[in-house]
């Protein structure tokens, strides 16, 4: 096994519901395959085993299942790292505070998170926009400095 880049990547990271309750299917299936294994299993505490509860080698892990899962949920073919890229995008999408999200990906720096996994959406663009819109197009109230510098 391979040890991490930085002491930052060994970390502990909330999980969702949503997460917790795919993690629990998961291992209800690892028990079925453990038993069909028999005695040729090896309990070393892997969450994504070979089918003799080995370690799975990280290309082999990409190009035999998750491929196949990328596929079957008719989505475009993808890098497994692109899943970093995802999840930061989303959070910083859904407002969650830069540094929160820097954290849980393990990076040593903010700056890391926001030059490398942060990417600018049409989406994003547009409420730019729109929100400039708002300040630019907003009416003065009584006794604002707008008002006094006229």
């Amino acid at each position: 096994m391979v040890e991490p880049k930085t002491r930052e990547s060994v970390r502990d990271v909330a999980l969702g519901r949503l997460g917790a309750e795919a993690l629990r299917r998961h291992r209800a299936r690892q028990v079925e395959e453990r038993l069909k294994a028999g005695p040729s299993w090896e309990d070393r505490d892997l969450v994504f085993p070979n089918v003799w509860g080995r370690f799975t080698p990280p290309d082999y892990f990409v190009r035999r299942e998750f491929c196949r899962v990328v596929g079957a949920a008719h989505l475009p073919p993808m890098r497994f790292h692109d899943l970093r890229h995802t999840f930061a995008t989303l959070q910083l999408n859904g407002r969650q505070p830069l540094k929160i999200v820097s954290e849980m990906m393990g990076h040593s720096r903010v700056a890391i998170t926001q030059d490398l996994y942060t990417h600018v959406s049409a989406q994003m663009q547009r409420g730019a926009a729109a929100a400039l819109d708002a300040l630019l197009s907003a009416e003065p109230t009584a006794g604002s400095e707008e008002q006094r510098a006229t």
